[in-house]
């Protein structure tokens, strides 16, 4: 799939703001991208080559998470003093990345990507949403969650997508 028919994707869903200016999509392992699976920088997003197909739902996903930094950076004045500084907090306390405010956001969008793309008849890719993964782990929900992308996509759809990933999960241990 190219990046042209990923951008649509994420265009006809939603999850891709218009910006100021052009992003530049780029599979590579910059120096601080060694140990995620994607990351930003203003106009520019980095997805490690190993997760880089976008043609499965775990790179839309990815793609969708690092579009929301792309708009932070243009609307957060001073975005990656202020990431550095809550990342910090979050570390420093042992909590996970979603737990940083500036993450959590991305965090939704890269799920919600990733179930729209499972019901859509994507396969799943490399990565599952560590949101996700950590909501399964714990074996229920967290109230917040209720709240926010699952209500949007409704529980019907996501138990549905749920069962799915739980599945294919299982099949690949």
């Amino acid at each position: 799939m190219s990046t042209q028919e990923a951008v649509a994707f994420l265009e006809t869903h939603g999850f891709m703001p218009t910006l100021r200016g052009p992003v530049e999509l780029y599979s590579g392992i910059p120096a601080m991208a060694m140990e995620r699976a994607a990351s930003s920088r203003p106009n520019r997003i980095t997805i490690h080559p190993r997760y880089a197909d976008l043609d499965t739902a775990s790179g839309k996903a990815l793609l969708a998470h690092e579009w929301v930094h792309q708009q932070q950076f243009e609307n957060i004045p001073d975005f990656k003093h202020t990431y550095a500084i809550e990342q910090r907090r979050v570390e420093r306390a042992g909590l996970p990345p979603y737990a940083n405010i500036l993450e959590r956001p991305a965090y939704e969008r890269e799920v919600q990507a990733y179930l729209i793309a499972l019901e859509e008849g994507y396969p799943p890719g490399e990565h599952v949403p560590l949101l996700l993964r950590d909501s399964i782990a714990a074996g229920a929900f967290t109230s917040d969650m209720s709240t926010g992308f699952f209500r949007a996509l409704g529980a019907g759809l996501a138990i549905g997508l749920l069962a799915l990933v739980l599945t294919y999960a299982k099949m690949r241990t």
